[in-house]
């Protein structure tokens, strides 16, 4: 069973590809990967605005990326 149903989960490079999407996939949610998006150079001023258009929840393990101006 889905813990936010009718979200969409945005796993950024800095959090990997596998374990967190796998996890969460098995609770039923629905994950897309930033490689699956975007090249692993694509700068933040990029992939951020494109992401948070589509109203995906964006997870990072990028302590900086709050303090970044775009």
């Amino acid at each position: 069973m889905s813990i936010l149903p009718n979200f969409i989960f945005f796993i950024d490079r800095s959090l990997g590809k596998h374990h967190v999407a796998n996890a969460l996939r098995g609770n039923g949610e629905v994950v897309e990967i930033h490689d699956e998006h975007f090249s692993q150079s694509e700068q933040d001023v990029t992939w951020l605005p494109d992401v948070a258009s589509r109203g995906w929840i964006i997870l990072t393990a990028d302590q900086n990326i709050g303090r970044r101006h775009l």
